[in-house]
Protein backbone atom coordinates (compact mmCIF):
# COMPACT_ATOMS: atom_id res chain seq x y z
CA UNK A 1 0.00 0.00 0.00
CA UNK A 2 1.39 3.22 -1.09
CA UNK A 3 1.15 5.92 1.46
CA UNK A 4 1.65 9.41 0.21
CA UNK A 5 3.54 12.08 2.04
CA UNK A 6 2.01 13.14 5.34
CA UNK A 7 1.11 16.75 5.95
CA UNK A 8 1.76 18.13 9.33
CA UNK A 9 -0.49 21.02 9.97
CA UNK A 10 1.53 24.13 10.71
CA UNK A 11 1.06 25.85 14.08
CA UNK A 12 0.11 29.49 14.14
CA UNK A 13 2.45 31.48 16.34
CA UNK A 14 0.79 32.98 19.41
CA UNK A 15 1.22 36.64 20.20
CA UNK A 16 0.26 38.66 23.30
CA UNK A 17 -0.68 42.27 23.06
CA UNK A 18 -0.38 44.49 26.17
CA UNK A 19 -1.61 48.01 26.33
CA UNK A 20 -1.56 50.61 29.16
CA UNK A 21 -3.58 53.70 28.77
CA UNK A 22 -2.92 56.68 31.09
CA UNK A 23 -4.90 59.80 30.97
CA UNK A 24 -3.31 63.13 31.89
CA UNK A 25 -4.83 64.80 35.01
CA UNK A 26 -7.27 67.44 34.29
CA UNK A 27 -6.49 71.05 35.06
CA UNK A 28 -9.26 71.16 37.65
CA UNK A 29 -7.97 68.17 39.67
CA UNK A 30 -4.40 69.58 39.66
CA UNK A 31 -5.68 72.89 40.93
CA UNK A 32 -7.56 71.20 43.77
CA UNK A 33 -4.45 69.22 44.74
CA UNK A 34 -2.32 72.38 44.84
CA UNK A 35 -4.89 74.15 46.99
CA UNK A 36 -5.07 71.20 49.39
CA UNK A 37 -1.27 71.14 49.80
CA UNK A 38 -1.15 74.87 50.45
CA UNK A 39 -3.88 74.53 53.07
CA UNK A 40 -1.89 71.83 54.89
CA UNK A 41 1.26 73.95 54.89
CA UNK A 42 -0.68 76.98 56.13
CA UNK A 43 -2.27 74.92 58.90
CA UNK A 44 1.15 73.67 60.01
CA UNK A 45 2.52 77.22 60.08
CA UNK A 46 -0.42 78.43 62.14
CA UNK A 47 0.01 75.51 64.54
CA UNK A 48 3.73 76.26 64.93
CA UNK A 49 2.97 79.94 65.58
CA UNK A 50 0.33 79.08 68.19
CA UNK A 51 2.74 76.67 69.90
CA UNK A 52 5.48 79.33 69.98
CA UNK A 53 3.14 81.94 71.44
CA UNK A 54 1.88 79.45 74.04
CA UNK A 55 5.44 78.53 75.04
CA UNK A 56 6.37 82.22 75.37
CA UNK A 57 3.30 82.94 77.49
CA UNK A 58 4.01 79.97 79.75
CA UNK A 59 7.64 81.03 80.22
CA UNK A 60 6.59 84.62 80.94
CA UNK A 61 3.99 83.41 83.42
CA UNK A 62 6.62 81.29 85.15
CA UNK A 63 8.96 84.28 85.42
CA UNK A 64 6.20 86.49 86.79
CA UNK A 65 5.21 83.83 89.31
CA UNK A 66 8.81 83.40 90.45
CA UNK A 67 9.21 87.18 90.73
CA UNK A 68 6.03 87.48 92.79
CA UNK A 69 7.13 84.63 95.05
CA UNK A 70 10.51 86.29 95.57
CA UNK A 71 8.89 89.59 96.51
CA UNK A 72 6.61 87.80 98.95
CA UNK A 73 9.55 86.02 100.59
CA UNK A 74 11.54 89.26 100.77
CA UNK A 75 8.66 91.13 102.39
CA UNK A 76 8.12 88.28 104.83
CA UNK A 77 11.80 88.21 105.83
CA UNK A 78 11.78 91.97 106.38
CA UNK A 79 8.79 91.78 108.69
CA UNK A 80 10.37 88.92 110.60
CA UNK A 81 13.59 90.93 110.97
CA UNK A 82 11.65 93.95 112.22
CA UNK A 83 9.86 91.74 114.72
CA UNK A 84 13.19 90.41 115.97
CA UNK A 85 14.54 93.94 116.41
CA UNK A 86 11.44 95.00 118.33
CA UNK A 87 11.73 91.92 120.54
CA UNK A 88 15.39 92.70 121.27
CA UNK A 89 14.56 96.30 122.17
CA UNK A 90 11.84 95.21 124.57
CA UNK A 91 14.09 92.63 126.23
CA UNK A 92 16.94 95.12 126.68
CA UNK A 93 14.60 97.84 127.94
CA UNK A 94 13.18 95.43 130.51
CA UNK A 95 16.71 94.40 131.54
CA UNK A 96 17.71 98.04 132.01
CA UNK A 97 14.74 98.60 134.33
CA UNK A 98 15.29 95.50 136.46
CA UNK A 99 19.07 95.02 136.57
CA UNK A 100 22.14 97.21 136.99
CA UNK A 101 24.59 94.54 135.81
CA UNK A 102 24.72 92.25 132.81
CA UNK A 103 25.52 88.53 132.86
CA UNK A 104 24.73 85.46 130.79
CA UNK A 105 22.11 84.28 133.28
CA UNK A 106 19.69 87.06 132.35
CA UNK A 107 16.74 86.78 129.99
CA UNK A 108 18.43 88.70 127.19
CA UNK A 109 21.12 85.98 126.94
CA UNK A 110 18.54 83.22 126.35
CA UNK A 111 18.66 81.98 122.78
CA UNK A 112 15.35 81.85 120.92
CA UNK A 113 14.59 78.25 119.98
CA UNK A 114 13.76 77.62 116.30
CA UNK A 115 10.19 78.76 115.76
CA UNK A 116 8.18 77.57 112.78
CA UNK A 117 7.03 80.22 110.32
CA UNK A 118 5.71 79.98 106.79
CA UNK A 119 8.20 77.97 104.68
CA UNK A 120 10.90 77.95 107.36
CA UNK A 121 11.97 78.62 110.93
CA UNK A 122 13.24 81.62 112.87
CA UNK A 123 15.76 81.62 115.71
CA UNK A 124 18.21 84.07 117.18
CA UNK A 125 20.06 85.42 120.17
CA UNK A 126 21.52 88.61 121.62
CA UNK A 127 25.27 88.92 122.03
CA UNK A 128 27.08 91.25 124.41
CA UNK A 129 29.70 93.02 122.32
CA UNK A 130 30.89 95.35 125.05
CA UNK A 131 33.86 93.06 125.65
CA UNK A 132 35.06 93.38 122.06
CA UNK A 133 37.30 96.07 120.65
CA UNK A 134 35.43 99.05 119.21
CA UNK A 135 37.09 99.86 115.89
CA UNK A 136 35.24 103.16 115.61
CA UNK A 137 36.91 104.20 118.86
CA UNK A 138 40.21 104.72 117.03
CA UNK A 139 38.98 108.24 116.26
CA UNK A 140 37.44 110.53 118.88
CA UNK A 141 36.26 114.07 118.17
CA UNK A 142 37.80 113.85 114.70
CA UNK A 143 41.30 113.00 115.97
CA UNK A 144 43.13 109.70 116.49
CA UNK A 145 42.77 108.32 120.02
CA UNK A 146 46.35 107.32 120.79
CA UNK A 147 45.39 104.90 123.57
CA UNK A 148 42.86 103.10 121.37
CA UNK A 149 45.27 103.03 118.42
CA UNK A 150 47.95 101.45 120.63
CA UNK A 151 45.45 98.86 121.91
CA UNK A 152 44.40 98.01 118.36
CA UNK A 153 48.01 97.50 117.32
CA UNK A 154 48.46 95.09 120.23
CA UNK A 155 45.41 93.15 119.07
CA UNK A 156 46.86 92.89 115.56
CA UNK A 157 50.17 91.70 116.97
CA UNK A 158 48.37 89.01 118.99
CA UNK A 159 46.79 87.81 115.74
CA UNK A 160 50.23 87.30 114.21
CA UNK A 161 50.58 90.58 112.30
CA UNK A 162 54.06 92.07 112.19
CA UNK A 163 54.73 95.37 113.95
CA UNK A 164 55.28 97.25 110.68
CA UNK A 165 52.06 95.86 109.19
CA UNK A 166 50.14 96.64 112.40
CA UNK A 167 51.30 100.28 112.26
CA UNK A 168 50.24 100.58 108.62
CA UNK A 169 46.87 98.87 109.15
CA UNK A 170 46.01 101.04 112.15
CA UNK A 171 46.96 104.23 110.29
CA UNK A 172 44.90 103.24 107.22
CA UNK A 173 41.87 102.57 109.41
CA UNK A 174 42.27 105.92 111.18
CA UNK A 175 42.23 107.67 107.79
CA UNK A 176 39.12 105.70 106.83
CA UNK A 177 37.35 106.87 109.99
CA UNK A 178 38.44 110.50 110.39
CA UNK A 179 36.61 113.30 108.62
CA UNK A 180 39.54 114.93 106.81
CA UNK A 181 41.48 114.05 103.67
CA UNK A 182 44.91 114.47 105.23
CA UNK A 183 46.72 111.17 105.65
CA UNK A 184 48.25 110.40 109.03
CA UNK A 185 51.76 108.98 109.14
CA UNK A 186 51.69 105.66 107.29
CA UNK A 187 47.99 106.07 106.50
CA UNK A 188 46.01 106.15 103.26
CA UNK A 189 43.62 108.83 102.04
CA UNK A 190 41.93 109.33 98.67
CA UNK A 191 45.12 109.73 96.61
CA UNK A 192 46.39 106.36 97.76
CA UNK A 193 43.17 104.61 96.71
CA UNK A 194 43.14 106.43 93.37
CA UNK A 195 46.72 105.34 92.64
CA UNK A 196 45.60 101.72 93.06
CA UNK A 197 42.85 102.21 90.46
CA UNK A 198 40.02 101.88 92.98
CA UNK A 199 36.71 103.57 92.25
CA UNK A 200 35.99 104.40 95.88
CA UNK A 201 37.61 106.59 98.52
CA UNK A 202 37.78 106.43 102.33
CA UNK A 203 34.38 106.80 103.95
CA UNK A 204 35.60 109.41 106.46
CA UNK A 205 32.90 108.06 108.76
CA UNK A 206 32.46 105.27 111.34
CA UNK A 207 32.31 101.69 110.13
CA UNK A 208 28.78 100.42 109.58
CA UNK A 209 29.81 96.76 109.64
CA UNK A 210 32.93 94.69 110.24
CA UNK A 211 32.85 93.55 106.59
CA UNK A 212 33.56 97.16 105.57
CA UNK A 213 37.11 96.59 106.81
CA UNK A 214 37.83 94.68 103.60
CA UNK A 215 37.61 98.00 101.71
CA UNK A 216 40.32 99.64 103.82
CA UNK A 217 43.80 99.65 102.31
CA UNK A 218 45.89 96.73 103.55
CA UNK A 219 42.96 94.61 104.74
CA UNK A 220 41.69 91.46 103.04
CA UNK A 221 39.12 88.78 103.71
CA UNK A 222 41.54 86.59 105.65
CA UNK A 223 42.51 89.35 108.07
CA UNK A 224 38.89 90.45 108.51
CA UNK A 225 37.92 86.87 109.38
CA UNK A 226 40.68 86.72 111.99
CA UNK A 227 39.58 90.03 113.50
CA UNK A 228 35.85 89.31 113.49
CA UNK A 229 35.63 87.40 116.82
CA UNK A 230 37.41 90.24 118.63
CA UNK A 231 35.85 93.42 117.20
Amino acid sequence: MDVGPMRVPSRRPLTWNWSLTMSAPSVASSRYADQGGAAVVLAMLVLALVASVAAFLMADYGNQLEFATGRHDLAQSRWLARGAVDWARNVLADDARTSATDHLGENWATRIAPTAVEDGTVSGSLMDLSGRFNLNGLVAAGLPDTAQVAAYKRLLRLLGVSQAAADSLAAALVDWLDADDVAVSGGAEGDSYASRGLAYRPANAPLADVDELALVQGYDGVLVARLRPFV
